[in-house]
């Protein structure tokens, strides 16, 4: 997903931003063993409980030098802003855009993209005078990594003729922490691209939502959450396009179905919704991460995701796979735009209960049952191969291996590891340079 704000710190001439990385990068050669789980494993999530999400953080990055990782905390999204229909974009999207942030944020830090989201969740406790128990979490991820193994289990993580290597082949970095938690980062493997020129996302973006509150220098906007999946206390960071004010979604129709925008109502909502926000003079510093307090945390029930189509497209959505992401964030509602060569003629608001979801529910609910199947193999490697293994995942053509990291280092600070051993000292350190 592209970043919809201001990137002036990128330099389009700047070949490390496209080259993609070396996948074996920092791993021995010769692979530990493929990868595999039970065959016989089939789960059904509707068999298994599962309870509602917790938003237990969230951040903007923020423009600045990239020696200096820089987040605000709680942030804010996009605020959706409804449009006559149909509305035109003028242009297809062009030129090179950031694709992860938090691994061109952290490129030169030396530690894992895992950090600006424990900073968050820390940043956020405090300001509710509360601490937050990493030793009671079984697994932290993001939701990308639990895409990317959903679609291995699947048989769908070989790249199409029109993608990127990238998109099929990926690397997870698998770390224990504690007594028990498994760390799961994902590692980038390309940290931009260039738009085709055919297509028109991020303009979409730009003409139907309205920029952060908190500033114009707020780039992508990330939401953590935790929840319980079918016995494994997860904590989940994912991508937020944008909320939706409340009074919005008031305005809607009842109905379960498919329901398209009625713009006078909207807009009527968007005229009396406000956003109070704050921001502190001092930022801190938490284990190499520049922290900022601003914004105000949406609830989890105005959260929206957006998904554009061309009418041109002729490839079908793939909705089981829509209901997987939605559903691994808990994402309450996603918008379908779809358009002509940019003119948007229907713009939608599809809900897990919707129509076409439901129709493919059973499957992608199959689907969830593998993933936590290999969530739960991937921790039992190290009850294989010991608490303190360095391990990576390395999907390559749809094959995934285990491999080992050269060197005993972690991808983490002691000092951030030792939160789940469930130690409450404070965890703000002014003198991290």
């Amino acid at each position: 997903m592209s970043t919809f704000l201001n990137q002036s710190g990128i330099n389009a001439l700047d070949p490390f931003l496209l080259q993609e990385r070396n996948i074996l990068e920092g791993l021995e050669i010769v692979a530990v063993g493929p990868f595999s789980i039970p065959e016989n494993h089939r789960r059904s999530i509707a068999n298994m409980p599962m309870t509602k999400a917790k938003c237990i953080g969230s951040y903007n990055w923020l423009e600045a030098d990239q020696s200096t990782p820089t987040i605000i905390v709680p942030g804010s999204p996009p605020q959706w802003r409804p449009r006559p229909l149909p509305h035109s974009i003028p242009f297809p999207d062009q030129g090179m855009h950031i694709i992860d942030q938090g691994g061109y944020r952290m490129s030169n830090t030396r530690t894992s993209t895992l950090l600006p989201l424990i900073c968050a969740v820390n940043k956020c406790a405090e300001l509710n005078n509360e601490n937050f128990d990493w030793s009671s979490i079984d697994i932290v991820t993001d939701r990308s990594a639990l895409r990317k193994l959903l679609r291995w289990a699947n048989g769908k993580a070989l790249p199409t003729r029109m993608s990127r290597q990238s998109d099929g082949n990926f690397r997870i970095d698998l770390e224990m922490a504690g007594e028990g938690t498994l760390l799961m980062s994902r590692v980038p493997l390309c940290l931009a691209d260039r738009f085709d020129g055919r297509g028109y996302r991020r303009g979409f973006e730009k003409a139907f939502t309205l920029e952060p509150e908190v500033g114009r220098e707020a780039l992508d906007h990330y939401r953590v959450v935790t929840y319980n999946l079918a016995g494994i206390k997860m904590v989940v960071r994912f991508e937020v396009d944008a909320f939706m004010p409340e009074a919005q979604h008031d305005s809607q129709v009842s109905s379960q179905e498919v329901d398209s925008y009625s713009i006078d109502q909207l807009s009527n909502a968007l005229a009396s919704a406000t956003i109070t926000t704050r921001r502190t003079a001092e930022p801190t510093r938490y284990h190499g991460v520049t922290v900022m307090v601003g914004g105000q945390q949406v609830p989890q029930s105005s959260i929206v995701e957006f998904k554009t189509q061309s009418h041109r497209n002729r490839r079908p959505i793939d909705w089981a796979e829509v209901y997987s992401q939605i559903f691994l964030s808990q994402t309450d509602s996603l918008i379908w735009a779809q358009h002509d060569r940019g003119q948007f003629g229907s713009v939608q608001r599809i809900q897990l209960t919707s129509s076409q979801l439901e129709a493919v529910k059973e499957e992608a609910q199959l689907h969830i049952g593998q993933l936590v199947d290999v969530l739960l193999a991937a921790r039992e490697l190290f009850r294989r191969h010991g608490g303190q293994a360095k391990l990576s995942l390395v999907c390559i053509k749809g094959t995934l291996n285990v491999h080992q990291r050269n060197g005993p280092d972690s991808f983490l600070s002691n000092e951030v590891r030792d939160l789940f051993n469930g130690s409450t000292r404070d965890e703000e350190d002014e003198g991290d340079n």
